[in-house]
């Protein structure tokens, strides 16, 4: 529901990670680095992510942004938890309807409340409409993985002259 992280996204001490693949160890962005921004509005939670030049330049951080850029990995998955219910009562965290499996869904779960403590890309998200999409999803590599007419809006030149993605990543609706 509209509102259900607003604990999390407006907490100054809780830090939101945007990882790949579930994976602190691969990280891409976070809250508390003021590299990933939120906008949460009453239709849809949003977010502007920027891969700093010396993450993009990781082996990790290179292949998610080619896999984006591809639409290979375009999925967005978010990792939270329902608050315990000394903190918030269950019954206004979550709803759990049950349906015919017949039909195709046999849960129906509702989150009015829950803990965002990060956000990942991924191939395959549980909620189709999770998606993250990059600006620039048109650039092309050559074989040693360096753009071919980087957007300068877009790519940022090194110290040491390598030419790296400054890449904003967005849009998580669910």
């Amino acid at each position: 529901m509209p509102g259900a992280f607003s604990h999390s996204l407006d907490s100054v001490e809780q830090d939101i990670a945007l990882l790949v693949g579930h994976s602190f160890d691969r990280p891409l962005a976070s809250k508390k680095t003021g590299t990933l921004v939120f906008n949460d509005t009453s239709e849809v939670l949003t977010f502007d992510a920027t891969v700093l030049p010396e993450i993009a330049d990781t082996s990790y951080g290179s292949d998610i942004l080619k896999m984006i850029s591809a639409g290979l990995s375009v999925g967005l998955s978010p990792g939270f938890r329902i608050p315990p219910p000394s903190a918030v009562p269950s019954d206004q965290a979550e709803k759990i309807e049950e349906e015919d499996p017949r039909i195709g869904r046999a849960l129906i779960r509702t989150i009015f409340a829950a803990i965002l403590f990060e956000l990942s890309i991924v191939t395959r998200p549980a909620y189709e409409e999770a998606n993250v999409s990059s600006d620039d999803a048109n650039v092309s590599f050559d074989d040693f993985g360096s753009p071919i007419e980087a957007d300068k809006r877009n790519w940022e030149q090194t110290g040491s002259g390598l030419v790296v993605p400054a890449h904003p990543l967005h849009r998580w609706r669910l």
